[in-house]
C-alpha cells in the first residue's frame, strides 16, 4: 500500500512541500476512485506530475512564456489556422481553439475533443469553461481519468514485475520497427501489454502514452527511481 508522506514525495520529485500537502490528497483520492491503487500506478502518476508541472500545481502549457508568444505558439501547434491536420486530430474546429484548448492541468489535457470528453467526469462543460482544468480538483480527475483509460497504470505495474532484459523493443528506444512509410521513413509501433517488454521499455511506454514521445524522460525516470527508493526504506 502506497504510504509515502507529502514530505517524502516532495523530496523525491523536487516539488514545493506546501503544494504537495495541498494537492496530493486530491490526486490520490481521484486515482483510487478510478481504481489506481498500486504503488507503481501512483508512482507513475506522481512522476508524470513532476515533469509536467514540477510545482505540483495544475498549469497551462508553456505558462512561462509571454501571452503573445504563447498565442503564436498555440496557433502554430494546434489551431485550424496554423496547423489544420493537428487541429483536426484534436477536434479544434474554430480559429482560436488552439489557444482556448491548449494543454492544462497535471497531465496537460489538450484539444477540444479531450476537454469535451472530460466534461461529464468533472461536472462542468469544459468546452465553455476550459480553464476549469486549472483547478486542483478537476485537474486531479483529469489525470486519473487519463491514466485509467490509456493504460498508464497498467504499464507501470508491468514495469514493476517485468524480469525481461533486454527486450525486442530496446533497439528502437522502446518501439518496434514494423515497416517503411510511403515517404521512406521507418514505421514503428508501441508494445502491446501482452508482449514481453523489459522494465525500461515499460516505463518508456508510460511516458510516451502521456507525452506522445519521450520528452523529459530522463527527469521522469529519475522521479520514478526516487519515489521507489523512498518506498523501499
Amino acid at each position: 500500500m502506497f504510504n509515502l508522506s507529502p514530505e517524502q514525495i516532495a523530496k523525491a520529485i523536487k516539488s514545493p512541500l506546501d503544494n504537495v500537502k495541498a494537492n496530493y490528497p486530491l490526486v490520490k483520492k481521484e486515482l483510487e476512485r478510478y481504481g489506481i491503487n498500486s504503488d507503481a500506478g501512483i508512482v507513475a502518476a506522481l512522476a508524470t506530475i513532476s515533469v509536467e508541472t514540477r510545482s505540483f500545481l495544475p498549469v497551462r502549457e508553456s505558462f512561462w512564456l509571454s501571452e503573445a508568444v504563447r498565442n503564436r505558439y498555440f496557433t502554430k501547434m494546434y489551431d485550424i489556422k496554423g496547423n489544420p491536420a493537428k487541429a483536426k486530430e484534436l477536434g479544434n474546429i474554430l480559429e482560436g481553439d488552439g489557444i482556448k484548448f491548449c494543454g492544462k492541468g497535471f497531465v496537460q489535457t489538450t484539444g477540444r475533443t479531450n476537454h469535451k470528453a472530460l466534461s461529464a467526469e468533472v461536472g462542468v462543460d469544459l468546452e465553455k469553461y476550459p480553464d476549469y482544468l486549472l483547478k486542483p480538483g478537476p485537474a486531479a480527475t483529469a489525470l486519473a481519468h487519463y491514466f485509467k483509460n490509456h493504460g498508464c497504470a497498467t504499464w507501470a505495474d508491468k514495469a514493476m514485475h517485468s524480469s525481461v532484459q533486454p527486450c525486442g523493443f530496446c533497439p528502437a528506444n522502446g518501439l518496434l520497427k514494423i515497416g517503411v512509410k510511403p515517404n521512406g521513413k521507418p514505421k514503428y509501433r508501441r508494445p502491446k501489454i501482452t508482449e514481453r517488454v523489459c522494465v525500461e521499455c515499460c516505463w518508456k511506454t508510460v511516458r510516451r502514452t502521456v507525452n506522445g514521445g519521450l520528452n523529459h524522460y530522463k527527469e521522469f525516470r529519475q522521479s520514478v527511481n526516487a519515489l521507489l527508493a523512498e518506498l523501499a526504506k
